[in-house]
């Protein structure tokens, strides 16, 4: 057997896939050269291997019916030859792929004897049971033993972070890890356990012969309780959303819901100081960063003065304005020369820790607000103030004065960290000093950092007039490398805990690294804010363009998604940190006041073999046929027609209806590759599909609506050098804003694949005043 990096297998032949009877298993290849492939299984009705033959025409796709075999498990391997050559194996003697078949159970939810069960509700295709833990002291109590087929758990790191770990079906031992929240697979169902507690703590572990326990502290204030929700479906984003949902209406009692709006600060894009220069920057460094993007035309439009511009001592803040050294004239003359000479930042902001630096506040500082020390569980001695709302909104009002637009507010999770019995109600009372002094002078906007901690989720307290931006990770590391691909996972299965009150934040990253793109793929459909954290003059200019569009009256924005995205079933429940599989993410645009749907995938390999991605027609998306575009990638500009419920392999011909409902992507190792997915939509012989901002990492995001009628309007927000369409026919005639753009000069259409691609930047801003550019094409 060998591994040929000129042929790719997907699922990978070191990966343990999961599906439930009825269901088609894809199968897909690509090879460099002209093969005869064949799956070898025994996902046959007696567990006879066989050969499954490929078709191939432009890829390699195979479609096997699982209706009429058992549950249980199966495997596959590959071989393949050239003519009349013998037969070579794929992958190594022993080491096949698996596949596990599970039943079509109808729901079943975990009976908790050793918990009270208090209600039961049935919630469209979930169940969901809410226990109550007893008030005894024999905590951690062991709540039996799960059989499952996969799980992926949210573990606390530190006092700060929740981070992922999966496995398949075992769990490893090990009671000092924390558990959060449980999901997993079992037979047809998927389970969710989530412990909570409004001012406690509580968490699962896993136990010996896997076997889960659960811990929590004993507290009169509030009772502790374990949320298990169940499904047959595999919405899992839907079993978390739903479950979050119960607790906050009918454990912390509060059913008034907000319609958040969106931050402004989100539209633009931004630049950070730390990766740049962590605590050494100082005015210098900083006007030299911003000199640089503005010599190289960066369209930053916010900027984020991060940790080391405080004066402190012994790691205590010492005054609320900046260091005298580094910055001799102080914040607020700091900012207004900002503003004055680089008119491109909008608005500046500041970072501090939750309790004013990493240990606190000086106790000469902080007489005036009741200062007194604490120490934590590493000995450190902490200062904290008994008047944190006085505090704050001197604080606040201070640097509102001094020019500052918003806030990046660190450390928030360490006072679980404290040596003291009331460290909830005090860690509360600094929250709410902060936000009730944001909303006043800074209108509310904070960067939440290290804040991922179950006690802020599940018990925020937030701005009332926004959405709030949360820090979804653990920092970007660019000197780490095996932190990059787990920094995407991580980011991926944390999306799971996002609510409509929240925007994730991933991070800022580096332009120029070897991991830019890998980082920026990601950032672009995060639906989180996108800044970057650059060396002066070391820039990857082409790349930060593909982030951003040109508006006609605003210059240049970030191209974002309204949402946090998806992880994929293989990502959430394939462990392929571990596995030989992508990370995969997937996120959707709406057409305003329309039913039209755009979807934009991503993969991102963690490891350094080639992998393939599979694009799928998604729930989200219409029952239409769509247009999948490569957008980033090796296979950049790849171009397949899908269709829905049709596996076989056609001719990519424009004309034929017989098209693949799946289309397979090489990611190569350590990289990444996004694919946009466009409905098409037909009147009469006519066909078309808008496929947006196709130089542009997400730019389907910038179309608002598109109309079919006599010729084809695409409305779209934002402008580049290469928009595109994908039409069955050849246009006539290409109008942009009202002016008809030459044919083989602004515009050309590829007959063999019918894609359309126009110049936008050829017709003057200033030739309307609408918002929207108008595209108009007519057959």
């Amino acid at each position: 057997m060998t591994r040929n990096q000129s042929l790719i297998l997907y699922p990978g032949i070191h990966s343990r896939t999961i599906t439930k009877q009825n269901n088609e298993l894809i199968f897909c290849c690509q090879a460099e050269q002209e093969y005869t492939i064949e799956l070898w299984s025994n996902l046959t009705v007696q567990k006879n291997w066989i050969a499954f033959q490929f078709t191939r025409l432009q890829d390699y796709h195979l479609a096997i019916s699982t209706q009429h075999l058992k549950p249980g498990d199966y495997e596959f391997t590959l071989r393949f030859k050239k003519g009349n050559e013998p037969w070579s194996w794929y992958g190594s003697p022993n080491k096949n792929g698996q596949v596990y078949i599970v039943p079509l159970l109808s729901v079943t939810t975990p009976v908790m004897p050793q918990l009270f069960l208090m209600a039961e509700k049935v919630i469209e295709s979930m169940h969901l049971r809410c226990f109550k833990a007893p008030l005894i002291q024999n905590a951690p109590i062991s709540l039996g033993k799960i059989d499952q087929d996969a799980y992926v758990a949210c573990i606390k790191k530190g006092s700060c972070w929740l981070t992922p770990i999966g496995g398949m079906t075992k769990f490893k031992h090990d009671t000092n890890q924390q558990w959060q929240l449980l999901l997993y697979k079992e037979q047809g169902n998927i389970h969710l356990w989530l412990p909570v507690a409004q001012t406690s703590e509580a968490w699962l572990s896993p136990g010996i012969n896997n076997t889960v326990d659960f811990h929590y502290s004993l507290s009169k204030a509030s009772e502790t309780h374990l949320l298990i929700a169940s499904t047959t479906t595999d919405n899992f984003y839907h079993l978390v959303e739903t479950t979050l949902n119960y607790y906050k209406q009918f454990i912390k009692k509060q059913s008034e819901k907000i319609e958040y709006k969106n931050i402004p600060m989100l539209q633009n894009l931004g630049y950070c100081t730390w990766n740049a220069f962590g605590k050494s920057i100082d005015k210098e460094k900083l006007f030299d960063s911003l000199n640089s993007l503005q010599s190289n035309n960066i369209p930053v439009r916010y900027v984020i003065i991060d940790d080391g511009w405080q004066e402190t001592s012994y790691e205590r803040i010492t005054s609320m304005d900046a260091c005298k050294e580094k910055f001799p004239g102080g914040l607020k003359e700091t900012v207004s020369e900002i503003k004055s000479k680089y008119p491109f930042v909008e608005s500046v902001g500041v970072w501090h820790a939750l309790w004013g630096y990493w240990n606190g506040i000086d106790e000469t500082f902080g007489k005036d607000y009741d200062h007194y020390s604490v120490t934590d569980s590493k000995k450190n001695k902490i200062g904290l103030i008994g008047n944190p709302k006085k505090f704050y909104y001197e604080f606040y009002s201070f640097l509102s004065d001094a020019g500052i637009d918003f806030v990046k507010v660190d450390n928030q999770g360490s006072f679980q960290d404290l040596m003291i019995k009331d460290k909830i109600s005090v860690w509360d009372s600094y929250r709410q000093a902060m936000i009730e002094s944001a909303e006043q002078f800074l209108k509310g906007n904070i960067v939440h950092s290290m804040a991922l901690t179950p006690h802020i989720l599940l018990n925020p307290i937030l701005s009332q007039n926004h959405k709030s931006i949360f820090r979804n990770s653990d920092d970007f590391f660019p000197n780490e490398d095996e932190s990059h691909a787990w920094h995407i996972y991580a980011n991926a299965l944390n999306t799971l805990w996002k609510t409509p009150a929240l925007v994730g934040d991933w991070d800022m990253f580096q332009s120029r690294h070897l991991f830019a793109e890998y980082h920026a793929t990601s950032r672009a459909i995060s639906g989180g804010p996108i800044y970057i954290t650059d060396i002066p003059n070391e820039h990857n200019i082409k790349l930060i363009y593909k982030l951003v569009g040109q508006t006609r009256h605003c210059g240049y924005n970030v191209l974002l998604s309204k949402q946090s995205p998806h992880a994929t079933f293989d990502t959430v429940f394939g462990n392929p940190m571990e596995k030989e599989c992508v990370i995969g993410l997937y996120n959707l645009h709406r057409e305003k006041d329309n039913e039209l749907v755009y979807g934009v995938c991503g993969f991102w390999n963690p490891g350094p073999h080639d992998l393939l991605g599979v694009v799928a027609r998604s729930k989200g998306l219409s029952m239409a046929q769509a247009i999948a575009y490569v957008v980033s990638g090796q296979e950049k500009g790849k171009l397949v027609r899908l269709n829905l419920g049709n596996n076989d392999v056609q001719s990519i011909d424009i004309t034929d209806n017989n098209a693949p409902c799946v289309m397979s992507v090489r990611v190569k190792g350590f990289e990444s590759c996004l694919v946009s997915i466009s409905t098409i939509q037909s009147l009469g012989n006519t066909s078309v599909a808008c496929l947006g901002l196709i130089d542009k990492f997400n730019g389907t995001v910038s179309i608002s609506q598109t109309i079919l009628q006599q010729c084809y309007e695409a409305y779209l927000t934002h402008r580049s050098s290469c928009c595109a369409f994908w039409i069955n026919t050849k246009p006539n005639q290409v109008v942009l804003d009202g002016q008809i753009l030459d044919p083989g000069v602004n515009w050309k259409w590829d007959n063999n694949t019918g894609l359309l691609q126009l110049d936008m930047m050829v017709v003057p801003l200033d030739i309307t005043t609408s918002d929207t550019f108008c595209v108009q094409i007519y057959m």
